[in-house]
């Protein structure tokens, strides 16, 4: 067979491009844990990386169900099979997920889940993954704690100016007030003049990070006097700059 020059760059071409494709899929499966399912959700393949995340050999993952990777009342539930569902239809998923490791401890996979087509067709589904267990046991702890505030304490946001941003049902029952007649309202809302005459840089102050706390009088809806033992709290963003203030407080 004879190959004039076109063809033969052509053809050069052709394998350039497939050299490329396998360096970056070795890169991906070097540096990333990989799993490669069937469009059931068996495993085709998976590297070394994905394996230690659950605890288990290479070996004894082919041929495994993905379902047996996850908490038995997920893999029997119809979200599941919706889950399963999509990817065969060509729909990607990503996000976070629970798993089951090996040991039946839970684990949180950050993880992209891409349904690859040949000739127009789901054939397999790939996932690579993250383990990110940690910071996510640390982000449910946080809102835990986040939750247990809001139960028993009376909150309020504001801008760094002293704007309103949020309120929760606690401090709305404390103060009187309904969420919209609140948001985008001044903290001076609550104050009488003495107070800001007597602390004039009162939110210059905690613009620039200072916190405050102690007993503060304050005044509902109706006029009545309130007293807060209440505390401001300036929170910073990644680059140290205040944006927002909370407030916790106890009437």
């Amino acid at each position: 067979m004879f190959f004039n020059k076109s063809s033969r760059h052509a053809l050069e071409q052709c394998q350039l491009q497939l050299s490329r494709q396998l360096a970056t899929v070795q890169a991906i499966e070097q540096s990333l844990a990989c799993v490669v399912f069937t469009p059931e959700g068996t495993v085709i393949e998976a590297n070394r990386l994905f394996a230690e995340l659950f605890g288990l050999e290479q070996e004894k993952l082919k041929g495994m169900p993905h379902k047996s990777l996850c908490q038995t009342d997920y893999a029997a539930s119809t979200q599941y099979r919706r889950f399963w569902e999509q990817l065969r239809q060509g729909k990607a998923a990503a996000g976070v997920f629970e798993r089951r490791h090996a040991d039946g401890s839970c684990i949180y996979l950050q993880a992209t889940y891409f349904p690859v087509f040949e000739q127009g067709k789901v054939t397999r589904v790939m996932k690579i993954a993250a383990d990110v267990t940690n910071s996510q046991m640390e982000t449910d702890t946080q809102k835990a704690v986040a939750n247990a505030l809001d139960n028993s304490q009376a909150i309020i946001e504001f801008d760094p100016k002293g704007n309103i941003i949020e309120a929760n049902a606690n401090f709305l029952n404390v103060m009187g007030y309904t969420r919209t007649e609140l948001k985008g309202q001044h903290h001076k809302l609550f104050c009488d003049e003495t107070f800001y005459r007597e602390h004039p840089h009162f939110w210059e102050e905690l613009n620039k990070g200072q916190f405050k706390s102690g007993l503060f009088k304050r005044f509902n809806k109706l006029g009545q006097t309130v007293w807060l033992e209440a505390s401001y709290n300036p929170i910073r963003n990644a680059a140290g700059k205040v944006i927002k203030v909370i407030k916790f407080a106890s009437d």
